[in-house]
């Protein structure tokens, strides 16, 4: 686990904001950055993503969507940022078409 402090952009008034975040490496993977929203609080407060994850709402419906090698029914579903989500039509073969990428990458709350 890595803690470091950030300065965030903000408009004048309000001057630049300063958060306590940190990263973690979970699994061989970097996880994060994750900040607390008011390091002043008493306490301190829950660590929050500082990237947005991505919500699959609905899929139409002959499609199957896998994420990490495991295939999901997404209602709802929360992604979060950097995961990657697979598509692909249901069998019998031939009779749907997938239109558009096989796979999306949550990219800080929006699918690419």
């Amino acid at each position: 686990e890595v803690r470091f402090s950030a300065e965030f952009a903000a408009p004048v008034q309000f001057g630049p904001l300063k958060k306590v975040c940190k990263i973690k490496c979970i699994g061989g993977e970097w996880v994060g950055p994750l900040c607390q929203q008011d390091p002043d609080a008493v306490g301190g407060t829950r660590y929050q993503p500082l990237l947005r994850s991505c919500i699959i709402v609905s899929t139409p419906p002959h499609t199957i969507v896998s994420y990490r090698n495991v295939t999901i029914t997404p209602r709802n579903e929360v992604f979060p940022h950097n995961s990657m989500a697979q598509f692909r039509c249901k069998e019998p073969l031939g009779m749907y078409k997938l239109l558009g990428e096989s796979e999306l990458q949550c990219n800080n709350g929006v699918w690419n």
